[in-house]
Order: C-alpha cells, then sequence, then structure tokens
C-alpha cells in the first residue's frame, strides 16, 4: 500500500511538473511582481490575486498547460480581484458621514469641559 501523501504528490507532479523547477518560475514572476512600480498601491486582495495568479501561471508553464482547474483558478482570482476593486471604489465615492445631532454635542461638551482657565 503507497503513502497517501506520495501518491497526491504524484498526481500533482503530473499536473504541475517538478516542484523545485516550478518554484523557480514562481519565485522570478512573484519578485518581477514586487519590485514594479505600483506593488505596494495595490492592495492586500489586489497583490493576493496576482501572487495567486503567478503561482497558477508557473503551474501551467511547468506542467500541463491542458490543465482545466488552473485556468479557472485564474479567471477566480481575477474575479476577487475585480470584487476588491469595486469594493474600494463604493469606498471612495460615499459620502463622507456628517456627526449626529448628539454627537456634535458630545463634542461641545467636551470642548466646554476642556476651556482653559476652567479648573
Amino acid at each position: 500500500m503507497s503513502d497517501p501523501i506520495d501518491t497526491t504528490l504524484a498526481a500533482r507532479g503530473a499536473d504541475y511538473g517538478d516542484y523545485a523547477a516550478g518554484s523557480e518560475i514562481a519565485d522570478e514572476l512573484m519578485q518581477t511582481m514586487e519590485e514594479s512600480p505600483n506593488w505596494r498601491h495595490l492592495s492586500a486582495a489586489q497583490r493576493q490575486s496576482l501572487r495567486m495568479f503567478g503561482c497558477k501561471i508557473s503551474r501551467l508553464l511547468n506542467g500541463n498547460s491542458d490543465h482545466v482547474d488552473s485556468w479557472r483558478d485564474i479567471a477566480g482570482y481575477a474575479l476577487l480581484g475585480e470584487q476588491d476593486c469595486a469594493r474600494r471604489a463604493a469606498q471612495r465615492q460615499a459620502p463622507t458621514p456628517t456627526p449626529s445631532r448628539l454627537s456634535a454635542q458630545y463634542a461641545r461638551s467636551q470642548a466646554v469641559r476642556s476651556s482653559p482657565g476652567e479648573e
């Protein structure tokens, strides 16, 4: 009887190719992305989607380029990135909340309490 982990690794190797070689491809892709001018301006979700693209792309370049799940995964991570863009755009367009009457009264009461010379 074979070890379940060995069985899984053999199946993954058939789809994704040699792990060390795929890791080299993925590492170069990640390094290129992280050194790009806009990397630090991306949201965490955008960066993670791009990292996952790199992982999936390295598997396609190193292993079975017809592995449909890798292509679907890329599409899924692209959709998650798009959803993050839409969420961020909605946040930028949301009106700035105005203070409620109660919070304005509280702010005034705190200002009166901390007025100089009233201690």
